[in-house]
């Protein structure tokens, strides 16, 4: 079956499921509860196995988050018990290893990721207070380990600036979901890595948005770090 093809079944067969689910909550119409939960939790498992190997098989030169994320964020759910279970090859951890390397070079990647974060939050609410967390603990990880690689290519006088969509990528995420920011360790590496940056090219925002991280800035220990946030709010338009 070709890809488009396989899309669009996986996405009906997730509305469907969806469907059953709001079903449920109505009462399920006579059946007893105990197997209508039974049934839609083996949907939901073949669903998953079906999406790990649809989204596993796409083209390297495909990023999930830019073009899948239809499919993408239900398979979110399977990260749940992603610190529970160590087997390296796991569906979460193998596809959790793929998107953290696009994520790290796209800017398009981190808006959707996120955003499916927030539609988690709002259509379900306290129901996914577990999963966020997981997956917030895991965009701390990534960030971090990314912000510090990169520091350590700076130190070494490494870097390259032709070649520089990850740190564009990595910029544009912490400043614009600063809750990033109240992770300490990725805060550190975030404040020697925007400083060396700005060392090498002055850093400057895009004038049509707005970057909610930068007022964050404003509140660093280090006066040089406080200087660039200063600087990029004004050129927002938000002070004077």
């Amino acid at each position: 079956m070709a890809m488009a093809a396989r899309r669009v079944q996986l996405a009906d067969r997730w509305r469907g499921i969806q469907e059953a689910e709001e079903a449920d909550d109505d009462g399920g119409g006579g059946e007893p509860s105990a197997a209508r939960q039974r049934r839609l939790n083996q949907a939901k498992e073949e669903w998953f196995s079906h999406c790990f190997n649809f989204l596993g098989s796409l083209p390297k030169e495909e990023h999930i988050w830019c073009g899948y994320a239809d499919i993408m964020g239900p398979f979110l759910e399977t990260f749940l018990g992603y610190f529970d279970d160590q087997e390296e090859n796991s569906p979460p951890r193998t596809i959790w290893k793929r998107i953290s390397e696009e994520l790290n070079v796209c800017a398009q990647c981190v808006c959707e990721h996120h955003q499916a974060q927030k539609d988690f939050d709002s259509e379900y609410r306290s129901g996914v207070d577990a999963l966020l967390k997981v997956l917030r603990l895991l965009d701390e990880e990534r960030v971090t380990e990314h912000l510090r690689q990169m520091n350590a290519k700076a130190q070494l006088k490494e870097y390259k600036p032709s070649c520089h969509d990850a740190e564009v990528s990595i910029m544009f995420e912490v400043l614009m979901y600063p809750i990033l920011l109240d992770d300490l360790s990725l805060a550190n590496q975030f404040q020697t890595f925007i400083e060396r940056i700005d060392e090498i090219f002055e850093v400057s925002l895009s004038t049509n948005q707005q970057y909610p991280g930068v007022y964050a800035l404003l509140f660093f220990k280090s006066c040089k770090a406080r200087a660039i946030g200063l600087r990029l709010a004004r050129s927002m338009g938000k002070l004077r």
